[in-house]
């Protein structure tokens, strides 16, 4: 059953991803394997030691939660990434939120309508999905460390402080006047 917050086709996208960014890890395990075979030693260990180890640190930055219950609220703004609030421009109405390696990749949308008025991202990120009718839905990635500057419209109060850490498509970054 494909819900409205993560579509299969974004969830698809995402693991296609995931798998392209580890198949270097698995190319190394597969060459100390040939290596093993024709040549008898340790170096060929160090290579699947290697290969194991970014595998799996690619699996562990690419992991990403699913929203089933879905609170929207047309009148608020929601967090696009997971992350901590660094800083907040109150004069300009905008948030930089930072994401680690340690955070979920997911980006959701804030609210309805055209993502990249939303917000920017910085690092190495993939949007699917660049207009959306829902708030909170699965939009794309941000793997890695990366920086989100969100611009909030001018009839919305903001709600959070710097230092906060805030959910992707959970955490209520504005609410309307």
């Amino acid at each position: 059953m494909e819900s409205e917050l993560n579509p299969i086709r974004n969830i698809m996208r995402l693991q296609k991803a995931k798998y392209l960014m580890a198949s270097p890890g698995i190319l190394l395990v597969i060459i100390s394997f040939i290596i093993n075979l024709s040549y008898n030693g340790n170096f060929s260990k160090f290579i699947a030691l290697a290969g194991f180890i970014y595998y799996f640190l690619v699996m562990f930055c690419f992991r990403f939660s699913r929203i089933y219950d879905s609170s929207q609220n047309s009148n608020s703004y929601y967090a696009p990434i997971t992350g901590r609030v660094e800083k907040i421009i109150s004069q300009e109405k905008i948030i930089i939120i930072k994401k680690t390696i340690f955070d979920p990749v997911e980006v959701r949308s804030s609210t309805s309508g055209e993502i990249d008025d939303q917000f920017s991202l910085t690092g190495f990120h993939k949007i699917f999905e660049h207009e959306t009718e829902i708030a909170q839905r699965l939009a794309g990635f941000l793997a890695g460390n990366g920086t989100c500057y969100c611009q909030i419209p001018e009839n919305f109060t903001i709600n959070i402080t710097p230092g906060e850490k805030i959910h992707a498509g959970i955490t209520v970054l504005a609410s309307k006047k």
